[in-house]
Formats: C-alpha cells, sequence, structure tokens
C-alpha cells in the first residue's frame, strides 16, 4: 500500500512540474507576441511651404482677373494725370509666408523697362518709367509718361489674427527705366511672425499716371506683375 502511495506521488510531481513548464511557456510566449506587434508608430512630416503673392476678394478667394482702372479722359492738347486704385476691397493684395524665415518683399513692375501703354493694334503708345514725365527723355523707347504708386495711403493687415509687427508698406515711388524698375508694396523685416499671412488694401488714387499733351484718343492697356522674394 505505501509503495503504491509513494508511486502516486511520484507520477503526480512529474505531471505537475510537467504542467507548470507548460504555462511557463505559454505565458511567456504570450508576453513576447504582445510586446512584438501591439503597437504600431505612426509618422507625419510637414514641409515648409513657399512665399507667395495673390490678388484676392473680400472672402480671400484668388482673382482671376485683377485690373486697375484708371479714370476715363479726354483727349487734350495739355498734359494730364490720371488715377486710379491698386487694391481695392475686392481685389486685395495678399502676401502669404508659410515659410520659417522671416523676412518678405512684395513688389510690383513690368515685365521689361522697355513695356508702354498700347492701345488694341499696337499702334499708339506711351510710356509708364520715363524720368522726364509728361515727355520723352533719355530712355529707349521714345514716348513721354510716367507711373508713381503711392502704398503709403493704404492698410495693410494680418489674416487670421497675424500680427502685423514687423510689417511695412512700400513708400511713394515712380517708375524710372533703369534705376526704378520696380515699387515696394509691402514687405516684412526680421521681426515678422513666421507661418502668417497679411493683406494690403490701398486707397483711392493711389495710382498717377502721367499722359502726355497731345495724347490720341483710344484705350491703353499695360501689364503690370506682383512678385514676393
Amino acid at each position: 500500500m505505501k509503495k503504491n502511495i509513494r508511486r502516486w506521488l511520484s507520477n503526480l510531481n512529474i505531471f505537475t512540474a510537467f504542467l507548470v513548464s507548460v504555462l511557463l511557456i505559454s505565458g511567456a510566449g504570450t508576453v513576447t507576441y504582445v510586446l512584438a506587434s501591439a503597437t504600431s508608430e505612426f509618422s507625419q512630416v510637414i514641409n515648409v511651404g513657399t512665399l507667395a503673392v495673390d490678388f484676392v476678394d473680400g472672402s480671400g478667394n484668388s482673382v482671376a482677373n485683377p485690373s486697375v482702372t484708371m479714370g476715363a479722359l479726354s483727349f487734350s492738347f495739355n498734359t494730364q494725370d490720371a488715377t486710379g486704385q491698386l487694391a481695392t476691397a475686392s481685389e486685395k493684395v495678399r502676401a502669404s509666408n508659410p515659410t520659417q524665415t522671416s523676412a518678405w518683399n512684395v513688389v510690383i513692375a513690368a515685365s521689361t523697362a522697355t513695356t508702354t501703354w498700347d492701345n488694341a493694334g499696337n499702334t499708339k503708345h506711351f510710356d509708364f518709367n520715363d524720368s522726364s514725365g509728361y515727355t520723352d527723355g533719355a530712355d529707349d523707347d521714345g514716348y513721354g509718361g510716367q507711373m508713381t504708386i503711392n502704398p503709403t495711403t493704404g492698410t495693410a493687415a494680418g489674416v487670421d489674427g497675424c500680427s502685423t509687427t514687423g510689417i511695412t508698406k512700400g513708400s511713394s515711388s515712380s517708375f524710372v527705366e533703369g534705376s526704378t524698375n520696380s515699387i515696394t508694396i509691402m514687405s516684412g523685416d526680421g521681426t515678422a511672425a513666421t507661418e502668417c499671412r497679411w493683406e494690403f488694401t490701398g486707397a483711392a488714387s493711389n495710382v498717377t499716371q502721367k499722359i502726355p499733351a497731345k495724347q490720341s484718343a483710344d484705350t491703353y492697356t499695360i501689364d503690370l506683375t506682383l512678385t514676393i522674394s
């Protein structure tokens, strides 16, 4: 009887040891599996953007065909001044700085320094950057006329709460071939915020164009382009 009991206990110990080993191995495998694959790290890169300038309407939408309409004049044997408004409330100049560099500058310029106001048939012209004003001076096109843009009378405002610290409007300037080929509208210095946007709204008559005497009656146009750098 005692031998049977000892044999039974011996077999029980072997079984218990086996069962404990299985449980330990099974438990260890489960822990290893959880640590290896239950957590996944997600990664997202957001790159800096590029400086941009545009004409936008009152809702901030890009304007497809922005324009500046100068006040109509009648033919005159004398020199005349025409006025217009750059950057109205419905065609504001928006500067966007999605970079991490503060300084930028928005300017307006013609495609070339020898550009002129032209009629539809390109047979009549007057200048926009003659240093002599109403008459032809020492430039290359043979036509008088000069445009002045005055941003100082306008306003510069931040978009979506962006601060205007470091944001300045350009000074009143006249185009002069070879020396003043572009005019600053608005700029940000080293203290301006980054990843922000600003809008410039001009005042009435902030553009003046000197018209030569006896300029032929017609409709004239000239293209000027905004750039930011």
